[in-house]
C-alpha cells in the first residue's frame, strides 16, 4: 500500500473519533433527561392512600411503630367515614401501596360511625364518637404516644378520649380522660380540636371554642391528671410542638396566623411576623375564596415539627407547604403541586404525610424533615437540688447518642444557655470533636450557683449540620449561709496564759435551704493561723494550746440564726530543761554553754600531747593518716556533745504573742456528704 493511502486512512480515522466524541458531548449537555427535574427528586409526593377524604393525620411519636396494637404507621379520620378513627396498615404506608377506594388496607381503630358519647370502658371499636370533620382547615385532632396509646379530640362531645396502648392493663379500651365526660376538673373544654404530645407524655390541646391552649400532664397514665390553661389564643385549631417540649406552634386558620408559644417563659408571638411578606398571596379568584374558615391570603390548615424543631405549615389557600427555619426564621415555599393540603404529620424518619383534600388522597414526601431521635441528649432535664453559693455540686451525667449512620462532626458539648448559664459547668466529658455512628459519650455537668434562689439554664450541644442545638434543662437552687459574731462579740480576745478565750459566734442561713432536711454545718479545728512577728507558730495556736467548738456541729435552719461558741484553751508557762544529756557531764555542759566553742581546741591539744609522749613499751608505728582519723573522730564526738548539751532551761506552755487566724465551716447534706463549700471568719487571739 502506498504511503499516501496509509496517511489518508489514518487521518479519516482520527476525524471519525473526534466527531463521535464531540457529538457525544453535545448530546450529554443538551439531553433533558440529565437535567434536574422537580418532579423526579426524592422530595416528590408519593401517594400512599387514594379515594379517601382524610382530615386529621397522626403518626407514632418517637417512631415506636412496633408498640402499636394495630400494626399501623399512620392514623387518620375522614369526612367520608364520619365518627371513626382509621389506620393505614404499616406495610402499605412504608411501601407506598394504595388501598382501594372500598377501604381495603384500612383498619377501624375506634368508632362505629354513629354520633354519640357512649362506650367508655369497652373496646374502642364499639364506642360512639362525635367528631368535627366538615372543614378542611379545622378538624378533630388525633395524637399517638410512643407506647401506642391514641388520643382523640371528641370535639362535639367537648371531651378528650384515650385508647389504651398495648403495655397497659386494658389495651384497646377507650376512656374519657378530660372534658365533659372525663374526671371533674377546675378547667373545662368547649370545642377541643388540635392535639400534640411531647416526649414527657404531656398532651396539649387547642380548644377552638374556648380560645385557649390547655395541657394535660401525664395524659393517659393517671386519671387524676390536672387540666391546665397554658395560653389564650383566638380560634386555635391546629397545634404542634418541638420534640423537647419547650415550644408550641398554634394555628388559627380563620385569622391566618401561626403563634409560637415558649413554654418556659410563656411568651407568645406571631411565628411569621417578620417573614409574612415573603408568602405568596393568592388573588380573590383563587381557590382560597371558596374555603370556609380560612383567611383569604394565608390559611394554616395543618402544622408539623420535625426532629430539629423546624416548623412546616400546610397553606390550604396557597396550595403549598411553608417551611419556617427555627434558627434564622427564614421561610421557604415548597409547592409540590398540591391541591388544598390540610393536616400534616411527620413520622420518626422525617417523612411528611399530607392530607391532600383537593384530590381525596394522602401523600408522603420522603425525607423532607430531620428524623426524630436521630441524635439525642438524655435525660431531657435534671434538678441539681440545693447547693450553697460558690460551691460546686457533684457531677451529673448526660448521655449524647448518635443514632444516625454517619459520624457527627464539629461536636461542642461545652455550651450553656438560658437565664443563668454561668451557674453550670462541664466538669468532664468523654465527647470528642466527632462521634461515630451508633456511639454514645458522656457529659458530666456540675451546678455552681453564683447567687441564691432558683437558677435555670440549658446544656446545649451543637454539631455540624444541626439546625438547632440539642438541649437539656438544668435547674438548681442556690442557698447562702454565713458565719458572724453574736451580739457584742468582738473579733479579738486577750487572755493570760493558762486561761480560756471564748468567742460567741453564729451561723445564719437563708430561706433557700429545704425545711425539714437536716443540713449541718461542721467546723474545722484547730484553726489556720496567720501569725505576726513574735507570735504563735503558723498552723497552730502554740504548744499545749487547744480549741473546741461547742457544739461541734449545728443544724442549719432555713431563714434562722443558730449560735455556737469557739473556746481557745491556753497553757500556763513554766521553766524546764528539754533534751539534756543525763549525768554530771550533761548538766555541767548545760550550765556552761560558753565553753562549747573551746571544746574543739582543747581536743586538738590533747591529740598533739598524746602523740609526743614517749611510750614505755614499743607500739606499732602511728602514721599521719591514723592521727588524722583520730582527729576527725574526736572532732565529731565534740560536735555531738555540743549538740546534746541540752540548751539549758526553757519556757513551757503557750508563748506570749498575737495570732490572727481563720475559723472555717462547711455544710453537709442529709446523707453526710460535704457540699464542697466553706465559709471563713477572721479572729484574733492575744496571749499575755
Amino acid at each position: 500500500m502506498r504511503p499516501s493511502v496509509i496517511i489518508c486512512v489514518v487521518a479519516l480515522s482520527f476525524a471519525a473519533v473526534f466527531v463521535s466524541r464531540g457529538a457525544g458531548q453535545s448530546s450529554a449537555l443538551s439531553s433533558p433527561s440529565n437535567q434536574p427535574s422537580p418532579t423526579s427528586t426524592a422530595n416528590s409526593p408519593l401517594v400512599v392512600a387514594s379515594g379517601i377524604h382524610a382530615r386529621s393525620l397522626a403518626t407514632h411519636a418517637d417512631g415506636a411503630i412496633e408498640g402499636s396494637i394495630h400494626g399501623a404507621r399512620l392514623y387518620f379520620t375522614a369526612a367520608d367515614e364520619p365518627n371513626k378513627l382509621l389506620a393505614l396498615q404499616q406495610q402499605l404506608a412504608a411501601e407506598n401501596l394504595k388501598p382501594s377506594s372500598s377501604g381495603e388496607g384500612f383498619t377501624t381503630v375506634a368508632g362505629i360511625g354513629t354520633p354519640g358519647s357512649l362506650g367508655d370502658g369497652g373496646p374502642a371499636k364499639s364506642a360512639e364518637l362525635n367528631l368535627r370533620l366538615d372543614s378542611i382547615a379545622m378538624r378533630s385532632g388525633v395524637a399517638v404516644a410512643a407506647d401506642g396509646s391514641v388520643f382523640i379530640a371528641d370535639t362535639q362531645n367537648a371531651t378528650i378520649r384515650w385508647i389504651a396502648g398495648p403495655s397497659t392493663s386494658e389495651p384497646g379500651v377507650i376512656r374519657s380522660i378530660a372534658g365533659k365526660w372525663g374526671p371533674r376538673q377546675a378547667v373545662g373544654l368547649i370545642a377541643p380540636m388540635g392535639l400534640a404530645l411531647d416526649r414527657a407524655g404531656t398532651l396539649y390541646i387547642a380548644d377552638h371554642g374556648a380560645n385557649a391552649v390547655l395541657r394535660l400532664k401525664s395524659a393517659g397514665t393517671s386519671i387524676t391528671a390536672t387540666l391546665e390553661l397554658v395560653a389564650s389564643i383566638a380560634q386555635p385549631a391546629s397545634i404542634a410542638g418541638t420534640p423537647d417540649g419547650k415550644k408550641l406552634f398554634v394555628a388559627s386558620p380563620e385569622t391566618g396566623h401561626v403563634f409560637a408559644l415558649d413554654l418556659d417563659t410563656h411568651s407568645l408571638q406571631d411565628a411569621f411576623a417578620s417573614t409574612r411578606s415573603s408568602i405568596p398571596h393568592k388573588s380573590e379568584t383563587g381557590v382560597g375564596v371558596a374555603l370556609a374558615g380560612c383567611a383569604r391570603s394565608f390559611c394554616p390548615a395543618g402544622l408539623a415539627v420535625d426532629g430539629a424543631g423546624t416548623l412546616f405549615v400546610a397553606d390550604a389557600v396557597g396550595n403549598q407547604i411553608c417551611r419556617l427555619d427555627s434558627g434564622n426564621h427564614e421561610i421557604k415555599i415548597l409547592p409540590f403541586g398540591l391541591k388544598t393540603p390540610g393536616d400534616i404529620s411527620f413520622d420518626s424518619d422525617g417523612n411528611l404525610f399530607i392530607a391532600e383534600q383537593g384530590r381525596a388522597r394522602v401523600v408522603k414526601i420522603a425525607g423532607l424533615g430531620v428524623p426524630v431521635n436521630s441524635v439525642t441528649l438524655s435525660p431531657a432535664a435534671t434538678d441539681f437540688g440545693v447547693e450553697p453559693t460558690h460551691g460546686t455540686s457533684p457531677a451529673f451525667s448526660f448521655t449524647l447518642t448518635n443514632g444516625t449512620a454517619t459520624a457527627l462532626a464539629g461536636l461542642n458539648v461545652n455550651n450553656f444557655q438560658g437565664a443563668d448559664p454561668g451557674d453550670f459547668q462541664t466538669i468532664s466529658s468523654s465527647c470528642l470533636a466527632s462521634l461515630a455512628p451508633s456511639a454514645t459519650c458522656l457529659i458530666n455537668v456540675g451546678f455552681a450557683p453564683t447567687a441564691a434562689g432558683t437558677r435555670v439554664a440549658q446544656l446545649a450541644v451543637t454539631y455540624t449540620g444541626a439546625a438547632n442545638p440539642l438541649t437539656a434543662d438544668l435547674t438548681g437552687t442556690g442557698a447562702d449561709y454565713n458565719l458572724g459574731f453574736a451580739a457584742n462579740q468582738s473579733f479579738a480576745a486577750t487572755v493570760v496564759a493558762g486561761n480560756k478565750a471564748t468567742y460567741n459566734l453564729q451561723i445564719t442561713a437563708d430561706s433557700h435551704f429545704p425545711a425539714g432536711s437536716p443540713y449541718m454545718a461542721a467546723f474545722i479545728c484547730p484553726p489556720i493561723a496567720a501569725p505576726t512577728a513574735t507570735v504563735i507558730p503558723a498552723g497552730d495556736l502554740g504548744p499545749m494550746t487547744t480549741c473546741n467548738f461547742m457544739p461541734p456541729t449545728v443544724t442549719i435552719t432555713p431563714g434562722m440564726t443558730t449560735q455556737f461558741s469557739l473556746v481557745i484553751e491556753t497553757t500556763s508557762r513554766s521553766t524546764g530543761v528539754l533534751g539534756s544529756v543525763p549525768g554530771f557531764f550533761g548538766n555541767w555542759l548545760g550550765g556552761n554553754r560558753r565553753l562549747f566553742p573551746l571544746l574543739p581546741a582543747l581536743l586538738a591539744i590533747v591529740i598533739i600531747v598524746s602523740s609526743s609522749v614517749r611510750r614505755p613499751t614499743p607500739v606499732a608505728k602511728v602514721t599521719s593518716r591514723t592521727r588524722l582519723a583520730y582527729c576527725l573522730l574526736l572532732l565529731t564526738a565534740a560536735a555531738l556533745i555540743t549538740s546534746c548539751g541540752g540548751g539549758g532551761p526553757r519556757i513551757l506552755g503557750t508563748p506570749a504573742g498575737t495570732a490572727n487566724f481563720l475559723i472555717q465551716a462547711t455544710v453537709q447534706n442529709a446523707q453526710g456528704t460535704s457540699l464542697n463549700v466553706t465559709r471563713s471568719l477572721p479572729l484574733q487571739l492575744t496571749v499575755q
